[in-house]
């Protein structure tokens, strides 16, 4: 009986092929997710997945703390100015003692009464930034506790952080001993004396929701050297 023998002239071969038909497969490995484990890439470049090791720097986020910071500081800056832009604030009133004055006016044939014209000035700031506008404002006029005039038809609207002078001309009417003494004060011509009077101003302001009401009260002392017409 003849025996052939096969002579090997590679036997790394063998070993090779022998060792890779042998080891078995890896309890933690899992299939590639580009060629789900065919061993055959897809055309279709919109299918392939692309494998970044954890530890690339591109998966790590890059000044993240700069763009916080800069974030919450811009809303901290818009804030802030919404604030002091919208943050009502009062309406000032001043008295302007340089815009008093009286001014003559035709009596009539009842000497228990003295009629005289009367010009205030008022100044008016508004110190928001977006405008204002008056209502019922009132202006009353007393002399020693009896009023002598009233008026309350004026219109002041402000506009944005704006200054306003409002004069108002205003006929007093004097009666009984209030007329005879201001006749007598007003018709001397030897020297100038004057009235004592309480002028006190209400009005109330609207901006935005809020509403502002204003009571100025001034006692001022107006000369008057007026002849008796």
């Amino acid at each position: 009986m003849c025996a052939s023998v096969l002579q090997v002239s590679n036997p790394d071969v063998i070993m090779s092929s022998s060792r890779r038909s042998a080891s078995p497969p890896s309890a933690t490995a899992k299939p590639c997710p580009t060629c789900k484990g065919t061993g055959v890439l897809n055309e279709n470049n919109s299918d392939l997945v692309a494998l970044i090791p954890y530890e690339d720097k591109r998966l790590k986020p890059r000044r993240t703390l700069l763009f916080v910071f800069i974030g919450v500081l811009l809303t901290l800056c818009a804030s802030f100015l919404l604030v002091f832009f919208l943050f009502p604030r009062s309406v000032s009133v001043n008295w302007m003692d340089n815009e008093k004055k009286f001014f003559s006016v035709n009596q009539g044939n009842d000497t228990s009464k003295f009629q005289l014209g009367l010009t205030t000035g008022w100044k008016f700031k508004n110190n928001n930034f977006y405008p204002t506008k008056a209502e019922n404002v009132e202006m009353q006029i007393e002399h020693y506790g009896q009023s002598v005039g009233k008026i309350n038809d004026l219109n002041i609207s402000l506009g944005i952080s704006a200054t306003k002078i409002v004069q108002a001309n205003i006929i007093l009417l004097f009666t009984e001993k209030s007329a005879v003494k201001v006749r007598a004060v007003c018709s001397l011509n030897s020297w100038q004396r004057g009235i004592d009077l309480d002028i006190t101003l209400t009005a109330n302001f609207h901006y935005l929701n809020e509403v502002q009401s204003i009571l100025e009260p001034v006692n001022t002392f107006i000369e008057c050297s007026l002849r008796n017409d």
